[in-house]
């Protein structure tokens, strides 16, 4: 029989941002207990259900018990189960009454009952060696039996943000500590038409759940689990189901900017929250005063959009109206009211952000330096003012290298930060950067450095844009460089999920946007330049570069594995990384090419075999110069030395010219000769010089070949 089960957990207001994500997890979770107690019988079909107040889901095709199971159970070794004459010996009986007991609830055991299962049990070599096994029959679990025993283990590993800890007086009358997102007011769990009885989260199943809280009624009673949606919308007023919500919400969007002849400036993730705040949605356009089109149009759809959850609109130019939309949960006769209370709410955040934005620009941006003094960037890394210093100092030094103008250099250090100490940036601390623009150009300063202030702190997130000019760029790197270095000048890195300083983004912001344009300089100087500013001891500086260089090749691993490379590749390519990070994705790219070839397995393990060698020996990086050809005896050794001579040359021209795919074609070349090296050389001979000139041989072949990628750690599989 097809079965259909319906959650529902009535609770307080829910956090909208974790909305989705929790009531998403709570549907998977169920279907991964359902379908490990095999009680599907064909595909099944659902629903989530999430607004403001509920989150819940239907599933429909669910079996009303899952099959019974033969398992063959392996009990002890017959050695200890059974005597010489077949009799049953106490470890035997102790494992029976165990699985009787804990399997399959049988207890007290009658007298001799354990004796009557001997004919049953019978003995398999394993190993070597002979055990004693049962087949039993494992009646399959009802549906009822597998919500009961998995539904409070499921919402124990909900994604849920923060908990919230209360108490709550339970249907015994005792007073019982809860936790969860928020608490919660009523569960609704049925299967068909039959409410489960199941007390959970300290509340007691129940038919009754509530509607809207202004439209529909407050208690609802739900007749069966495929009514629970239909009754909602008709008695309750509630758009339960996620999906359909964000599909009206849309529409209604779609709707009104038609009749405007505008666009809505909205993405995904707001979509998201402003579904996750109604039940009941209903689009109502409002407007504010012209006026303040004089602010930024960052400011405007800051404001509307983070704060207020509003959605901007622009006319056909691109230009941002004076019109928005605002999505109610509420739909009365007359809205007049609703309209004039969301236009009066953002007429008092604009004007305030109208007059700082006046206020601000009573002041040249220049002459804020002195203000930075007095802002504390780090109690151990001193004022903003000394942060600005530093950035101009990275700035400075690689202006050379970068072919930056060393005039624009000062200047764009000078006034980088300066807006941070502005009303504006104090009011709407995202906006940093990009008020530093507009003020700058309000002064009449020039375009290219007024968009690098914007851009210094490009990308914000993952997905961003990238600074687009190299001044930008170059502001930016100086910015991430100074604070990663900072940090781990004075031992401060991210730990698990923890990273206050957000470290790793920056980090990411660094990958990025050297990846996105080849620059004159590699990450080795990079690292090198931005710590020397904070460390001046050799010894602490050198730990310092390691401990930063293995925090950025974290970064790359994890972020090009999560583009689904090969670990293994990618951390064979890691030391290009430090010598020409712009060129890394096409390298890595030729070598996964080479690393699914069977044909070039071979070359992965030659390169493990010598590294392996080499390392025994002690021996790192000898190259031709130590080498004696007068020590080549054999013709093996003659040849490979000779073959390695003639591709040495052939490798540096490929690389030189970025020809990775030709490196790794004339890497293969290397397989032949070293194959007949090691089947007619044994380079562990008696004679000192000859053994030793063989691993200079060996070391000189592995430099030629590994000098972009560390061919030994390519694994003849994908995850190895």
């Amino acid at each position: 029989m097809s079965n259909s089960i319906l959650l529902e957990i009535l609770t307080e207001e829910l956090p909208p941002k974790a909305l989705r994500d929790i009531s998403t997890s709570l549907l998977n979770l169920s279907l991964s207990f359902l379908q490990k107690d095999e009680l599907f019988f064909d595909k099944p079909s659902f629903k989530i259900f999430a607004t403001p107040r509920r989150i819940g889901f239907l599933i429909r095709n669910v079996s009303t018990m899952a099959p019974d199971k033969e398992e063959k159970i392996r009990l002890v070794p017959k050695q200890i189960g059974l005597d010489n004459k077949g009799r049953m010996l106490p470890p035997l009986e102790n494992k029976l009454r165990g699985l009787l007991q804990n399997n399959f609830k049988i207890v007290p055991l009658k007298p001799d009952y354990l004796e009557t299962l001997l004919k049953d049990i019978y003995s398999e070599e394993l190993n070597g060696k002979e055990f004693l096994f049962i087949d039993v029959s494992n009646k399959g679990i009802s549906i009822e039996e597998s919500v009961k025993k998995n539904l409070a283990s499921c919402l124990k590993k909900l994604p849920i943000p923060k908990l919230m800890k209360y108490q709550k007086l339970n249907p015994q009358r005792i007073i019982q500590d809860v936790e969860f997102i928020r608490p919660v007011r009523g569960i609704t769990l049925m299967i068909n038409d039959k409410l489960l009885d199941i007390e959970i989260l300290g509340v007691k199943s129940s038919r009754i759940t509530s509607g809207h809280r202004f439209l529909g009624s407050k208690a609802v009673e739900i007749r069966s689990a495929l009514e629970y949606e239909s009754q909602l919308f008709e008695t309750g007023k509630v758009i339960a189901e996620f999906e359909k919500r964000r599909i009206k919400v849309n529409e209604s969007i779609d709707q009104i900017c038609k009749q405007e002849n505008c666009k809505a400036i909205i993405d995904d993730h707001l979509l998201d929250e402003i579904t996750a705040l109604c039940e009941w949605p209903k689009a109502l356009l409002c407007e504010f005063d012209k006026e303040f089109l004089s602010l930024p149009d960052e400011c405007l759809i800051l404001t509307m959009q983070r704060h207020q959850k509003y959605i901007p609109l622009a006319e056909d130019d691109k230009s941002l109206s004076n019109k928005f939309i605002v999505i109610a949960n509420n739909t009365p006769e007359d809205v007049t009211r609703i309209k004039n209370g969301n236009e009066k709410v953002l007429r008092a955040r604009l004007k305030d952000a109208h007059f700082f934005f006046q206020k601000d620009k009573k002041k040249y941006l220049i002459e804020r330096n002195h203000d930075l003094a007095s802002v504390t960037y780090h109690s151990l890394l001193g004022m903003l003012s000394d942060r600005v210093e530093r950035i101009k100092s990275l700035l400075l030094d690689w202006s050379t290298k970068i072919n930056l103008n060393k005039s624009d250099c000062i200047t764009l250090a000078d006034v980088s930060k300066n807006d941070l100490v502005t009303l504006m940036v104090n009011e709407f601390p995202e906006l940093q950067g990009t008020m530093g623009k507009y003020y700058y150009l309000s002064e009449g300063g020039k375009l290219h450095i007024a968009e690098a202030i914007e851009d210094q702190y490009k990308p914000r997130y993952s997905g961003d844009n990238l600074p687009t000019s190299k001044l930008g760029k170059s502001l930016a790197l100086a910015d991430k460089f100074e604070t990663i270095a900072g940090l781990i000048s004075i031992n401060l890195l991210p730990s698990g999920d923890k990273d206050p300083y957000a470290m790793r983004r920056s980090a990411l912001g660094i990958i990025n946007i050297l990846m996105s344009e080849r620059f004159n300089t590699n990450l080795s100087y990079l690292i090198e330049s931005s710590l020397s500013i904070f460390i001046s001891d050799r010894e602490k500086k050198e730990d310092a570069i390691k401990k930063m260089s293995r925090f950025i090749s974290d970064r790359i691993f994890f972020l090009f594995k999560d583009k689904g490379n090969r670990p293994d590749c990618i951390m064979a390519c890691m030391k290009f990384c430090y010598v020409d990070i712009y060129h890394f994705p096409h390298l890595l790219k030729e070598l996964e090419k080479v690393a699914i070839d069977d044909d070039s397995r071979d070359l992965f393990l030659i390169n493990k075999r010598i590294k392996n060698i080499l390392e025994k020996a002690g021996v790192n990086e000898e190259g031709f110069d130590a080498i004696d050809q007068n020590l080549l005896i054999d013709q093996a050794e003659k040849d490979l030395f000779l073959i390695s001579n003639n591709l040495r040359d052939q490798i540096s021209d490929q690389i030189s010219h970025n020809k990775f795919d030709k490196y790794l074609q004339s890497c293969e070349e290397f397989k032949k000769p070293i194959e007949i090296f090691f089947e007619n050389i044994m380079v562990n001979v008696d004679e000192k010089a000859i053994k030793n000139n063989r691993i200079f041989l060996l070391s000189h072949v592995y430099t030629i070949m590994n000098q972009l990628i560390d061919l030994s750690l390519v694994s003849k599989g994908r995850n190895e």
